[in-house]
């Protein structure tokens, strides 16, 4: 055996040395460019409507509700691929809900380039994935992915909010009926699905309503018999992105614009009129 090496070392010349030193390198460079690891990716998605003519990011109840935790994708070895771990949905519209889908799915991973795939398709904000699970055909936008949104921070607002008929946008009041004015009360809950308490009313007013008359020579205010001017003070959950605050499916928080609140019993659409912090309000 010592001959052998001894002979095999007389025969190797300095070329030799140096060509399986070249080829040592092309390999390692190979393998660090080539290189790919499969593992499981948490991702969160936004389900979009299932009707791909007219896409609607708002499904139906009856769509929302058919996603279920624990459901799964498998392929054709029977090897789960894509996994359900929770679905998180709330309302904004009375027969419609935002809905979330939390996955674990089976990805490749590119270290050179610190990137996932999942069925081809890059791991980024926006991108579209197709699912077909056991109990259900969806497609969802990738809202959320390992090291994206991890800054981001739930916080409590208090909105003062008045309740405006729609139907009376160019009226002289935006006074509401007596059954609607009084349909919402202290302590009533929007909740998402998972029971986390998104929108708590802490306060309402109700009082009779102006109503405005304008002549040639003045304008006057006089009191509705009738309607009610509805004002209701909301304790929020927000979070910011970029400086700015937002609620629900990224609906901004700034005053004038309108929030939906849709409890058990009702859906009404207020109007943002102030925004506080809670320690200011519970100072006053």
């Amino acid at each position: 055996m010592k001959y052998l090496f001894r002979s095999l070392r007389k025969r190797i010349t300095n070329f030799d040395i140096f060509f399986i030193s070249v080829l040592g390198i092309l390999f390692l460079g190979f393998i660090f460019f080539f290189r790919r690891e499969t593992t499981y990716v948490s991702l969160r998605l936004k389900v979009t409507d299932p009707n791909v003519q007219f896409i609607n990011t708002q499904p139906f109840d009856e769509y929302s509700s058919s996603f279920v935790a624990g459901d799964k994708e498998v392929n054709e070895l029977g090897q789960t691929v894509s996994e359900i771990v929770s679905v998180d949905t709330y309302k904004t519209d009375p027969i419609k809900q935002v809905t979330y889908v939390n996955m674990r799915t089976k990805a490749v991973y590119n270290p050179r380039k610190q990137q996932y795939t999942v069925k081809g398709k890059p791991v980024a904000f926006g991108q579209s994935i197709n699912f077909t699970l056991s109990k259900i055909k969806f497609e969802g936008t990738i809202v959320d992915f390992p090291g994206f949104m991890k800054n981001r921070t739930i916080q409590k607002k208090i909105l003062r909010a008045q309740f405006r008929d729609p139907k009376r946008e160019y009226s002289d009041t935006y006074g509401v009926a007596p059954y609607i004015a009084d349909a919402v009360k202290v302590g009533d809950e929007v909740k998402d699905s998972q029971g986390n308490v998104i929108i708590e009313v802490l306060e309402v007013e109700s009082v009779p309503a102006k109503r405005t008359i304008v002549s040639n020579n003045a304008s006057i205010t006089i009191v509705d018999q009738e309607l009610r001017d509805v004002y209701y003070t909301l304790e929020v959950s927000v979070f910011s992105v970029g400086g700015r605050l937002y609620m629900f499916d990224f609906i901004p928080v700034y005053i004038s614009q309108i929030i939906p609140l849709n409890f058990p019993h009702i859906s009404v659409w207020p109007t943002i009129i102030s925004i506080e912090d809670p320690a200011a309000t519970t100072g006053k």
